[in-house]
């Protein structure tokens, strides 16, 4: 099987193909480092598709009695099924379902993978989790900046939102290395929900990764 990366790109080929998506990337910086992420994903099966950074942090930080709360399913729900206790999924996208139900299968009660097509589907399993009962949630699915707000209160004290491809979501507050176009040239999208969203992390620690295809932010919740 294809690596989670290759597969992703294969799908988006009509983003891939434009003139204004391989300009920006004809560059040696960004030719070398996406090889070398590539290389190094194909030498470390099902590793999570996010920054070479966060894996070591996320391998560090990670706790066989933790319990995980993801938007958007691939490699990392394979490594979670691994790593910790529990992982609650939730997936916008139907083959992707088919693909991480196959390959967590051996998990069996570790994972719960819900496939919910609409953003009200979606959404609905804030209703569903107590405040305060997830150690790890990570943002990499669909409707980002809704996630990002219900989980706020779902994190326990000292536990981490995992916010993936955080430059196309918000505004940066910090130094770039990612070829994508941020949330400014994107269209400044949803401001109300981003100033809720920089109104709340102002209460959070953050530590920032970043390589040329993408920056990884981990905000972990203050007392």
């Amino acid at each position: 099987m294809l690596p989670i990366s290759l597969q992703t790109w294969i799908r988006g080929y009509k983003i891939i193909l434009s003139y204004d998506y391989i300009k920006r990337r004809l560059n040696y910086r960004f030719l070398f480092g996406i090889i070398k992420k590539i290389h190094g994903e194909l030498k470390s099966k099902n590793t999570p598709w996010l920054t070479v950074e966060s894996i070591k942090i996320i391998e560090n930080l990670a706790k066989a009695s933790d319990v995980v709360l993801e938007f958007g399913s691939g490699s990392s729900t394979v490594w979670f099924s691994k790593h910790v206790k529990k992982t609650i999924i939730i997936e916008h996208d139907l083959q992707w379902y088919k693909i991480s139900k196959k390959l967590t299968r051996s998990a069996g009660s570790k994972i719960k993978l819900h496939l919910a097509e609409s953003k009200k589907k979606y959404l609905e399993i804030f209703n569903k989790i107590p405040d305060n009962s997830i150690d790890i949630c990570l943002v990499d699915g669909e409707w980002r900046r809704d996630c990002l707000i219900g989980s706020f209160p779902k994190i326990k004290t000292g536990g981490v939102i995992i916010l993936d491809n955080a430059e196309t979501f918000i505004p940066k507050f910090w130094k770039s290395n990612s070829f994508q176009s941020g949330w400014k040239e994107r269209g400044s999208l949803e401001r109300d929900k981003v100033k809720t969203i920089i109104n709340e992390l102002k209460k959070w620690r953050f530590i920032v990764t970043s390589d040329v295809t993408q920056d990884t932010i981990f905000f972990i919740k203050n007392a």
